[in-house]
């Protein structure tokens, strides 16, 4: 019977972190005790997770992810079918507004099996000066013609569902927040949830 331990991967990625929890149902690392930028989590659920993960129905697993989220306050980045230790698994990206600045990165790999799943959590949160990599971004594709601006709606095009782009939603990932600025904006709780993400990814293990 499987168990929180039969999940592995590379935690020389939280070297050097605290352990928030350490539970037959869930463990969890954070970088700062006081002011947590980064977490990790793997957790443990004695149930088959309830939507089956075919690419067949990719379109109907972005709906459900996109519901919770927008219900929850925040907004999908983006879902993904992914192979986890060759199993056919769910990368989920949502974002949340923090108070009183700043977004939060959330991010699930869901692994399906039978009887369970196992989730492993990569969080990460804006801290210090926010906003930089939005308004940089925003400020060079307004110079260069791509982001045109009209006077009854200065940012039109600017955000956007990335399945539903017609469709309208309570928060919407912007067009900084594409992966291929994360370079360079390395530090951006964003380009730091999706690294985590992609460590996870390539080394998780079940045995």
């Amino acid at each position: 019977m499987k168990n929180i331990h039969a999940l592995s991967f590379d935690e020389s990625m939280v070297e050097g972190w605290f352990k928030a929890d350490d539970t037959e149902s869930g463990v969890g690392w954070i970088d700062n005790k006081d002011r947590p930028a980064n977490i990790i989590m793997k957790d443990f659920n004695a149930f088959p997770f309830p939507y089956v993960f075919e690419h067949a129905s990719l379109f109907k697993l972005r709906q459900h992810w996109r519901n919770d989220i927008n219900r929850d306050g925040g907004g999908l980045v983006s879902c993904d079918l992914i192979t986890v230790a060759g199993i056919l698994s769910c990368k989920v990206l949502g974002k949340w507004p923090m108070k009183p600045t700043g977004m939060a990165y959330f991010s699930w790999i869901v692994v399906p099996l039978e009887s369970c799943h196992f989730k492993l959590h990569a969080r990460a949160f804006e801290v210090g000066m926010t906003g930089i990599r939005d308004a940089v971004v925003l400020a060079k594709l307004q110079a260069d013609g791509t982001l045109k601006m009209s006077p009854g709606n200065p940012f039109a095009g600017w955000a956007k569902d990335p399945y539903e782009p017609l469709t309208q939603f309570p928060l919407m990932p912007n067009l900084s927040e594409d992966p291929k600025y994360d370079f360079e904006f390395p530090d951006h709780p964003l380009s730091r949830c999706r690294k985590f993400l992609a460590r996870l990814e390539r080394s998780a293990e079940i045995n």
